[in-house]
């Protein structure tokens, strides 16, 4: 953002004529075109042992099965929704808040935020995934979800960034 504010990549076709924060995304997005790119060359495995059962559920049977139990449904999927909704939100409103409650300018906020994220993000994946799977084996039917809803009672507290004292808490 900082490069991007002092006209460092001016003389980038399109994106040096941005506003810093949108020529900050494209930047950010450009990797990911490449590897979108990339992944066309990678050729789909051959599946030679996948067998289509005269067993499994036709379409018109998961459609009765999801409207039997659209309450439950809707319930779980909202949740998740109103969740992500919260998570979002905060995650796009942090380096602003950042800027205003603690001073913290942009250009520092969002490095931070970004080391922060990838590595409790990776870590958090990485260990939540570990923990449903070890519960399961152990004969928990709802491991998953428990785990996801352990995560989101640990987070919670870190909604309360903006009361600290400091950005450094």
């Amino acid at each position: 953002l900082k490069l991007m504010s002092t006209g460092g990549v001016a003389f980038l076709p399109v994106v040096g004529s941005l506003a810093p924060w949108r020529g900050v995304l494209v930047l950010l997005a450009m990797p990911g075109v490449l590897i979108a790119l990339l992944m066309i060359a990678i050729r789909e495995p051959l599946r030679s042992d996948v067998r289509v059962s005269s067993s499994q559920a036709r379409f018109g049977d998961t459609l009765a099965y999801f409207q039997q139990r659209k309450w439950m449904f809707a319930g779980l999927f909202g949740a998740f929704a109103l969740l992500q909704l919260v998570d979002y939100g905060f995650s796009a409103w942090l380096p602003a808040m950042m800027g205003r409650r603690f001073g913290v300018p942009a250009s520092d906020a969002g490095p931070l935020i970004g080391t922060i994220a990838i590595l409790f993000g990776g870590l958090g994946t990485l260990l939540g995934g570990l923990l449903a799977d070890r519960l399961v084996r152990r004969g928990s039917a709802d491991a998953r979800l428990r785990v996801t809803l352990m995560a989101y009672l640990i987070a919670l507290p870190t909604f309360a960034f903006p009361l600290m004292p400091s950005s450094s808490l």
